[in-house]
């Protein structure tokens, strides 16, 4: 079983595109970081963000099989699942929110 888990887990990691392909340019951070908010983000939000790519990698293997499958575009896909948290996880300056 575990080793189902790692091949499916690499599998999915090699077959998705890399998740900051055409990234943009991070926007600058704000002239004023309030601490509480950087450590909420440091010690909260992003090892959430990071589950959060984790499973959308584990998600991803069989989501792109039963999206290819039906001949659609895999691409939403792994936007949704692997590049929308990879980028709010690792690119998104410490302690910004915002959208883009």
């Amino acid at each position: 079983m575990k080793k189902a888990l790692a091949a499916s887990i690499l599998a999915a990691a090699l077959l998705a595109p890399p998740p900051f392909a055409g990234a943009e340019e991070p926007k600058p951070p704000p002239a004023h970081l309030d601490e509480a908010t950087v450590m909420v983000d440091l010690l909260l939000v992003r090892p959430l963000g990071l589950a959060a790519v984790v499973a959308g990698a584990i998600l991803y293997l069989p989501a792109a099989f039963v999206t290819s499958w039906g001949g659609n575009d895999i691409r939403p896909v792994a936007d949704l699942l692997i590049h929308r948290p990879a980028s709010f996880t690792f690119n998104r300056p410490l302690g910004r929110f915002e959208g883009d």
